[in-house]
């Protein structure tokens, strides 16, 4: 069975500054969510980071939080 994409229009996904991230992480206002591929997720992340891969199941995407933000890199 084919699963499901996650489509997330770039054009509509407000950036953010590294300035920025770094203070979300510093106060533990924000979750981090790692889209890359699991192998480099394993090799370097961030600490606390959870990786949800951008080409998995898009259904993963509604298991996030909706009481904070969330950086997704």
């Amino acid at each position: 069975m084919r699963e499901m994409q996650a489509h997330i229009p770039v054009s509509n996904v407000p950036r953010i500054s590294a300035h920025d991230a770094r203070t979300m992480y510093d106060s533990g206002e924000a979750l981090f969510v790692d889209v890359r591929k699991p192998e480099y997720f394993q090799r370097l992340r961030i600490a606390g980071a959870i990786s949800v891969p951008f080409k998995g199941p898009a259904h993963r995407f509604f298991e996030l939080p909706r009481d904070r933000a969330i950086v997704i890199y």
